[in-house]
């Protein structure tokens, strides 16, 4: 594995790239169990996330190219390094917005539950095993990890600056019901997971 260098990002007072930075585009660097600045920027995204309004942020959508996620749904952070989902079942229909891509929000196929395995903010194997909403956070950061954005998996994507409210509920209705079965899981036992007012 390529030693990373977080030094360089440890100085905090971060801020969101746009959508067409090529940092969002492309897979980002595993990091290395040893590097001393893990924790210090993990704590800084933590920072950056809560003050932006965020449940999830990915070092992507703040110019740093390692694989590093700070995610917090309401039990408390989790931040790590080099997560990776390694098991994954059933489906569930997502409807995110993102830090990254303002005025749009984008209904995704997602696992129903995922295990993801990591490294802590020390730098320890550790294990997360999630369901529901935040299964979703999780394999949104991931895919940013990954240079995947919501709009590449979308099943419908909306302008919220041009669809609010009821309007939006019907787009968002009326587009799914015009997909084959297949492509929603059947639609079967496939709930609507929505962030709300939160943002990845």
């Amino acid at each position: 594995m390529q030693v990373s260098n977080l030094r360089q990002y440890s100085q905090g007072d971060y801020k969101l790239v746009g959508r067409k930075e090529p940092v969002l585009h492309q897979p980002a660097q595993p990091v290395d169990s040893l590097d001393p600045s893990l924790s210090q920027v993990l704590d800084q995204m933590n920072d950056c996330m809560r003050r932006e309004g965020g449940v999830g942020l990915a070092a992507p959508q703040i110019g740093i190219p390692y694989r590093l996620m700070v995610i917090n749904t309401g039990d408390g952070p989790h931040k790590l390094a080099n997560p990776t989902i390694t098991e994954r079942s059933g489906h569930q229909l997502s409807l995110e917005g993102c830090l990254s891509l303002g005025g749009t929000m984008s209904v995704v196929m997602r696992s129903r539950r995922v295990k993801v395995d990591a490294l802590d903010d020390h730098g320890q194997p550790t294990t997360v095993e999630c369901k529901g909403f935040k299964a979703c956070a999780f394999q949104h950061e991931i895919d940013h990890l990954d240079g995947k954005l919501m709009t590449d998996r979308a099943l419908v994507n909306i302008n919220t600056k041009k669809v609010l409210g009821a309007a939006a509920g019907a787009l968002i209705g009326g587009a799914l019901r015009g997909l084959p079965g297949a492509a929603i899981g059947g639609a079967a036992g496939v709930g609507l997971v929505w962030a709300g007012e939160k943002l990845f």
